[in-house]
Parts: C-alpha cells; sequence; structure tokens
C-alpha cells in the first residue's frame, strides 16, 4: 500500500504532484542571495562559506533594524531578481529546498529568516503577501490630454470622491467600468508589470498614480479582497493530464525497449488523434503511459503552478490554452508526450 502510494506521487514529467481537487495554498517571498565565490584574479581570494555567512549576518541585523528589504536586496543579493527588489514569487510546498520553503510555510507575513544555507549559498527570506485586490480607473491615450484627465481625478479622488463611483462615470476601460472599476485580485510573481507591481507596493486603501503603460494612464486603489468578485482573482495554476510514449535513447526508457523515436512519435500521434476524437485521456494514458506512476494515476500531473523552478519548458504553453486543448506531440528527453489542459 505504502509502495502504491509513492507511485503515484512520481513522475518524471513535474515535480512535486499536486493531485487534491483543488490548487495547493501559496505563500510568497522575497530574497536576498549570497554565493560563496572562488578566487578568481591574482590578489582576488574570493568569498569563503564563513565570509558569505557573516556578511548575511550583517545584512539581517540591518533588516531587522528596519531598513527596507527590497533596497538591501538590490544593492547585496547576487540573485537574478535583485533588481527587482529581491522578489522571488509565489510558491506551492515542496517547489522550494527544504530549509527555504519550511520557513515560508512557517512564518507570518514580514517574517525574516535567519541564514538559510544551501550548496554554496546563503539565503535571506522575508515572507510576503500573496494575493492583492486592486479597482482601477483608465484614461486612455498616451497624449497630454490623457494625463490631464487622469490628474484631474487623482485631484478628485484626494478631495473625498468615492473611487467606485468615478470608476463606473469615467474609466475608459470598458470592462472595469462595468464593474465599478474592479479589476483584479492579483497573484504575486516577480512584479515585473507596472499595475502588478504598484499593487503590492500600496497599502490598503492607498490610491496610487497616474501608472502609464500601453493602454494609456491608470489610477488604482488598493482595497480588502472581500471587496472584489472572486472570478477575478488570478491563478497561475492549471491542471493536467498526459501521456508519456518513450523510445530507445530517451532518459529513463526500460533497457528491454525497442521502440525507435520515429515509432515514438507515431505512436503518440496516433493517441493525441484518440483523445481529440472524443477518447478521455486517463483511459489512454492508463495503457500505454511510459511516466512512471502515470498508468496508475491515468496520467494525471495534477495542478501545475507556472512559478514552479523545476517547471519544464515543454509544458509552457498549456497556460495559454483553454481547458479542453490537447498539444500535438511534444518533444522531451525522456520522449514524446501529449497533455491535455482539463483545469
Amino acid at each position: 500500500m505504502i509502495g502504491l502510494q509513492l507511485l503515484l506521487q512520481t513522475s518524471a514529467l513535474i515535480q512535486p504532484l499536486y493531485l487534491a481537487p483543488e490548487p495547493p495554498r501559496l505563500r510568497s517571498a522575497r530574497h536576498i542571495l549570497i554565493l560563496e565565490k572562488p578566487s578568481g584574479e591574482p590578489g582576488d581570494r574570493g568569498r569563503s562559506s564563513e565570509e558569505a555567512l557573516a556578511l548575511s549576518q550583517r545584512l539581517l541585523a540591518r533588516l531587522r533594524a528596519g531598513e527596507p528589504f527590497d533596497a538591501v536586496a538590490r544593492e547585496h543579493s547576487q540573485g537574478p531578481c535583485a533588481h527587482l527588489g529581491g522578489e522571488l514569487g509565489s510558491f506551492a510546498p515542496g517547489m522550494l529546498p527544504a530549509e527555504l520553503d519550511r520557513f515560508l510555510f512557517e512564518a507570518e507575513i514580514g517574517g525574516l529568516s535567519g541564514p538559510l544555507i544551501t550548496r554554496g549559498t546563503v539565503h535571506l527570506l522575508q515572507r510576503v503577501e500573496t494575493h492583492a485586490a486592486v479597482l482601477q480607473i483608465v484614461c486612455a491615450g498616451s497624449d497630454d490630454a490623457s494625463l490631464a484627465r487622469a490628474r484631474a481625478t487623482l485631484t478628485d479622488l484626494r478631495a473625498g470622491a468615492d473611487f467606485a463611483g468615478l470608476a463606473a462615470e469615467r474609466s475608459e476601460d470598458e470592462a472595469s467600468r462595468g464593474r465599478r472599476g474592479q479589476l483584479a485580485i492579483f497573484e504575486r510573481d516577480r512584479l515585473e508589470e507596472p499595475l502588478k507591481s504598484a499593487a503590492f507596493g500600496a497599502r490598503i486603501g492607498q490610491v496610487v498614480g497616474p501608472i502609464k503603460t500601453a493602454v494609456g494612464y491608470h489610477l488604482i486603489k488598493r482595497v480588502p479582497r472581500a471587496e472584489l468578485d472572486e472570478r477575478l482573482a488570478e491563478s497561475r495554476f492549471v491542471r493536467l493530464r498526459a501521456v508519456l510514449v518513450s523510445h530507445v535513447g530517451a532518459v529513463g526508457a526500460a533497457e528491454d525497449l525497442t521502440r525507435t523515436p520515429g515509432e515514438a512519435l507515431a505512436l503518440a500521434t496516433a493517441l493525441r488523434r484518440r483523445v481529440s476524437a472524443g477518447e478521455a485521456l486517463a483511459r489512454v494514458a492508463a495503457r500505454f503511459n511510459e511516466d512512471p506512476g502515470g498508468k496508475e494515476r491515468g496520467g494525471d500531473l495534477g495542478w501545475v503552478h507556472r512559478g514552479n523552478p523545476a517547471l519544464p519548458g515543454f509544458l509552457e504553453e498549456m497556460f495559454a490554452v483553454e481547458i479542453g486543448f490537447v498539444s500535438d506531440p511534444l518533444w522531451t528527453s525522456r520522449g514524446y508526450v501529449v497533455v491535455r489542459r482539463e483545469g
């Protein structure tokens, strides 16, 4: 029984697996990364593990004294998100290394980790909010007149005008105007998009703007999540099901497998036709799937999150397609995969 449970939680295509009916909870973090540094040019002795740890402790003292995490990250982090103030994104349990994962799912919002050590690296984390609900007013266009309209509206808001009322009256975005300004419940990522970045930077009740985008000038107001329709909640999860067809030379292929790459592609193409004609992928996967545990799961890959550091490139397109879409056979190092979006 234990062996079967372990098998059902195993896949060579994506890890971890989230097979529950609803997506797993998320936690979000900012991150400062400090690398040990090998010696380079003559006279450069690099940075030892002890020196990396000592630097992290000095930075932690500054953070605990009240310095903004994003400012310290921009100055000192060696991670790829340093220029974004250390915005690391949102994660489900098990996506991050164990030390980081444990802190993130035990900490309160705003909590700071001590130095967390992984191979050759010291990390400092801060848990931050995962969602931000916002209203918006849009003044379409990039000309001076559009900016003037946005500034005039901002003046009225500062004088006490109701944001939702002005959105219904003045916003030039038809969809959100019809919802009295309700825009979205954003999910935190690396905050490279200006409206989302402004939303997470605002306090509840704060109005921010004008913010220029390709559409025009935006005014946004951050509000409690309960004030927005939950159907506006952004989700970066998709539910997927897949069948893997392996071949000689593929990673993980059975030693006695004789199927050539061409034969694998032909079989995967035939299986896709069957699914497109209406046969359940779960049934097809239960017979043909060569992903470990995949037959027993009927090919279920569960909930897949776009921010998963282990997300394989061949699954990227599934975030842009409609529910029910069935992919053409996708080449991977393990063979050909046919994927269906189910949620």
